[in-house]
């Protein structure tokens, strides 16, 4: 997986948690935006 792939390539572990972080945050605000645009009316 991506974490993985961060250590194998000499990432050190607290930037790995970072762009883990970071990386999980915009999935969770992807989420959030396109539930909210399907609940949101059509006009």
């Amino acid at each position: 997986g991506a974490a993985r792939s961060l250590r194998e390539s000499g990432v050190p572990a607290r930037a790995q948690r970072a762009i883990i972080d970071q990386a999980a945050a915009v999935a969770i605000l992807q989420g959030w935006l396109d539930q909210r645009r399907n609940t949101a009316p059509t006009r």
